[in-house]
């Protein structure tokens, strides 16, 4: 599923490009690197790492068409991942989550385009995967499914752009947003977990097949918040 979700992002990325190249079309192309958390109460995920607030990090690529002034077009991919230790140090965990997802801003630009309010939408897919080590012994499964949120905000410009500039500089614009919302996706089933030590076949010198090992259900769901920083360049 790892090529299933690059495929994913390669086919927006290639459908952002070729919007923004078409200058009738599309006015101004994005980058947005973010941080974000979601404020989860999920047993699965607390027990996990003991804490309740995951972060991750992302990119998110837009574009503005020009005839409908206010929404921006987006593909984001973000991930985090995490590794610790439980009971004394007696269990190793590691956890890792990619999220991939086509979405929407939609806003409205103030004060000579230095401040835009703006809500925000995605849907698309999510990876998880969780490792366990327990007296040498490794344990590990990958789960998929499904993500959306819906969000609202405030973008902040504090370089602004022209679209009929001479230079290349007046053409790129910088800010900052901040938005707060609901994320969800479906949880990731982690229930069929298969050693990673044992042989594909039993051997004489280790003839025990391994049983596999349910550690339940983790699912990050709940209050998100993200920061971004936003590149932009106007045609």
């Amino acid at each position: 599923m790892k090529s299933m979700s690059k495929l994913i992002f390669g086919l927006l990325a290639a459908a952002l490009v070729m919007g923004a190249s078409a200058t009738a079309w599309a006015d101004k192309v994005t980058l947005e690197l973010r941080g974000s958390s979601v404020e989860t109460t999920d047993r699965g995920y607390t027990n996990l790492t003991g804490d309740s607030a995951p972060g991750a990090g992302g990119l998110a690529l837009g574009f503005e068409p020009a005839f409908i002034d206010g929404l921006r077009l987006t593909a984001s991919v973000d991930g985090t991942s995490l590794n610790g230790s439980r009971f004394a140090g007696d269990l190793s965990t590691s956890w890792e989550h990619q999220r991939v997802m086509a979405g929407a801003d939609y806003g409205v630009d103030l004060f000579d385009d230095r401040l835009r309010p703006l809500v925000r939408v995605g849907f698309g897919y999510s990876r998880q995967a969780l490792g366990l080590t327990a007296d040498n012994v490794t344990y590990r499964d990958t789960d998929h499914g499904l993500a959306a949120m819906a969000a609202g905000g405030l973008e902040a410009t504090v370089l602004t752009s022209e679209a009929d500039a001479d230079s290349l500089v007046e053409r790129l614009s910088l800010g900052i947003n901040l938005t707060a919302g609901y994320s969800w996706q479906t949880a990731a089933n982690f229930d069929e977990m298969e050693s990673q030590d044992a042989p594909d076949e039993p051997s004489d010198d280790d003839p025990w097949r391994r049983g596999n090992y349910d550690a339940g259900t983790v699912q990050v769901t709940g209050f998100s918040l993200s920061l971004g920083l936003v590149a932009g360049y106007r045609f």
